[in-house]
């Protein structure tokens, strides 16, 4: 069985293939990146074979690979002017076709839902990307979930083709990379933070949808405290002058970190914290703190609940529910650390299940399921 995943270049997806391959699933070894129009990638397509195309992120196909500040005006503005061009209704239209062709090849598509949506999308934008998806899950043959909870969001917002096979596999976890002997306390004073005080930290791109005005207005608005926030993850000036100017001292931009140092600087944390958009299909955060064993705040979304279950501390998305949250989280290592290595405990019996073998090996399945009707 032969697979085409597009986009194949995120790290999602490189992880995902290098855990099919040792299943036995044969890969198309070509790099089809962010920005690779469907269209123009139709004849490769077609040339590698496949029983099955996995799509992620319908956006990726519609859109320019770029990067730097000019392409990303030049996106926007050809974007905006969609609507009042046709270039949308064109690009839909080709783009719809080229599945149409997949399927009438008798090549089977799998989707998976990273999220309804394309973050931050908005006007014409919007609108395309939601056409755009309504045609995908039309033509669906199979679609992935990352939780129960976002298959019956897709589900209610699209309309799948009849038959679809639905399946809920979790997102997938990586190993901890740190050295088995680097010690919390070796890990602070690696990066020059005091021994004793919460050390709180979150990872991810830093944008709008994070909140993380919240967490920073919540540890630099917390009295006599030796709290302190590390936060992992790049993002524009614009972005991140601001946080850093209201976090003070206690908040701590370290950018961009490899797997390796993530892992470093994980050792050094109490606890994971994040205020995701409720709304998001999938979020990386839980399956972070399932990776490095480090229990985690967070605001009470349907997803991280799923995922995370009792292991969380969850707290009321303002700054005073953070606060009480980080004041529980203190008593809760100072007082308790029984309940807090009970937490670890249970999210190292958690990512169990949701080890990158696992996630291949069922989305293997998904693709077996569906060979005896690959061709006509």
């Amino acid at each position: 069985m032969k697979i085409v995943h597009l986009p194949n270049t995120h790290w999602y997806q490189q992880s995902l293939i290098r855990a099919l391959r040792e299943t036995g699933v044969a890969v198309d070894p070509r790099d089809w990146g962010w920005g690779t129009y469907l269209p123009d990638a139709l004849p490769g397509v077609l040339a590698a074979q496949p029983d099955v195309v996995h799509l992620h992120w319908p956006e990726a196909w519609c859109r320019q690979a770029v990067h730097g500040l000019f392409p990303r005006l030049v996106r926007r503005i050809r974007l905006l002017a969609a609507g009042r061009t046709g270039e949308r209704e064109r690009w839909l239209r080709e783009t719809t076709g080229a599945l149409e062709h997949i399927r009438s090849a008798g090549i089977r598509l799998v989707w998976t839902l990273h999220n309804l949506r394309p973050h931050g999308a908005a006007g014409e934008e919007l609108a395309a990307a939601d056409q755009l998806y309504r045609a995908v899950a039309e033509r669906a043959d199979g679609a992935i979930h990352h939780s129960r909870w976002g298959e019956a969001q897709a589900q209610a917002a699209y309309a799948f083709r009849p038959g679809c096979r639905h399946a809920v596999i979790p997102f997938g976890v990586f190993p901890d990379e740190a050295p088995a002997d680097l010690t919390p306390a070796a890990a602070r004073r690696d990066l020059d933070l005091p021994p004793a005080g919460l050390v709180l930290l979150t990872v991810g791109t830093i944008g709008p949808r994070k909140n993380l005005e919240l967490l920073v207005d919540a540890v630099a608005g917390l009295p006599n405290s030796d709290c302190r926030l590390l936060v992992v993850g790049g993002g524009s000036p614009s972005e991140l002058n601001p946080l850093a100017a209201r976090g003070g001292p206690r908040v701590r931009f370290l950018g961009r970190l490899d797997q390796a140092g993530l892992s470093r600087t994980v050792r050094a944390a109490d606890f994971l914290l994040y205020a995701p958009d409720p709304e998001q299909l999938t979020s990386g955060g839980p399956h972070t703190s399932e990776t490095f064993l480090k229990p985690q705040l967070t605001t009470d979304t349907p997803y991280a609940r799923e995922v995370l279950g009792d292991t969380a501390l969850y707290f009321e998305p303002t700054v005073a529910g953070l606060q009480e949250a980080l004041r529980q989280a203190r008593r809760l290592i100072e007082s308790a650390p029984e309940e807090y290595q009970a937490r670890i405990a249970r999210l190292a019996a958690r990512r169990q299940t949701h080890g990158w073998p696992d996630v291949a090996r069922a989305i293997a399945a998904l693709y077996e399921s569906l060979r005896t009707d690959l061709r006509p």
